[in-house]
C-alpha cells in the first residue's frame, strides 16, 4: 500500500501542464461565448437598423403625405434604400378606417370627415449567423409592422 501512496504523492506533486489542461477545457467555451456575443450584436443591429429606416419612412410619409400610388411607391423606395431591402421584402400599403371602425385594405363609403387613411408597413429580413453553417440553430427571421396615420 505504501508503492500505491508514494505513486499518488508524486502525481499529485507533479504539476507541469496543468495549464494546458486549464486551457483545454476553458478555451473552447469562452470561444463559443465570444461568437454568440458577437453574432447577438449583430442581429440587435440589423433590428435597430430596420427600426430606424421604419421611422424615418414614417417621417417622410407624414411630410409627404402620399394619396396616390406613385407617392407611396416613392416612400417604399426611399424605404428600401434606407434599409439596404429588396423589393419583395418591404410592402407598403394605404388602409382605411371609416369612423372607429377595423382597418380595411378597400376604401369604405363613408363620409369624408369620418374617413381616415393610414399608410401599412412591412419590412422582413433573414439573418443567418455562423453557428448555422456548422448545423446548430436556424436563421433569424425579422418581421417590423408600422402602421401610419396621414389623414
Amino acid at each position: 500500500m505504501t508503492g500505491l501512496g508514494n505513486t499518488l504523492r508524486q502525481l499529485l506533486r507533479h504539476t507541469g501542464g496543468t495549464a494546458l489542461i486549464e486551457t483545454a477545457i476553458v478555451a473552447p467555451v469562452l470561444i463559443v461565448m465570444s461568437i454568440g456575443t458577437f453574432e447577438t450584436s449583430r442581429m440587435v443591429a440589423r433590428q435597430s437598423e430596420l427600426q430606424s429606416s421604419a421611422e424615418q419612412a414614417t417621417e417622410i410619409a407624414l411630410a409627404i403625405i402620399p394619396d396616390t400610388e406613385t407617392e407611396l411607391g416613392q416612400v417604399k423606395s426611399k424605404l428600401m434604400a434606407s434599409s439596404k431591402l429588396s423589393e419583395a421584402r418591404v410592402v407598403l400599403n394605404f388602409k382605411y378606417r371609416c369612423a372607429a371602425g377595423a382597418l380595411e385594405t378597400v376604401k369604405p363609403s363613408c363620409s369624408e370627415d369620418s374617413l381616415a387613411t393610414y399608410i401599412s408597413m412591412e419590412l422582413s429580413d433573414e439573418y443567418q449567423p455562423v453557428w448555422t453553417n456548422w448545423g446548430f440553430g436556424k436563421s433569424f427571421e425579422y418581421n417590423l409592422r408600422r402602421t401610419v396615420q396621414i389623414s
